[in-house]
């Protein structure tokens, strides 16, 4: 496929998209774009998200504030105003 062609079939994407009504087309183009983005993972991506999805699940979290109060007492240099 030419790029002109491929630009083209893009464009006519974008309008077709663009003039919907049908909120589920929407969802289920959503949901393809979604696969598609996951899909190209690598293996050591997917498994680092597996593993930080299973600790999030397993370990004491600490918030973000208290997080934040940490990183403002280690590196205060970067939060002077």
């Amino acid at each position: 496929m030419s790029t002109h062609k491929l630009q083209n079939d893009k464009l006519d994407l974008i309008h077709w998209i663009n003039e919907l009504d049908d909120y589920t087309v929407i969802a289920r183009l959503k949901s393809m774009m979604n696969t598609i983005q996951k899909e190209d993972l690598s293996f050591a991506q997917k498994k680092a998200i597996d593993e930080a999805l299973v600790s999030i699940d397993t370990e004491v979290l600490e918030s973000h504030d208290t997080v934040m109060e940490q990183t403002k007492l280690k590196f205060p240099h970067l939060f002077q105003k």
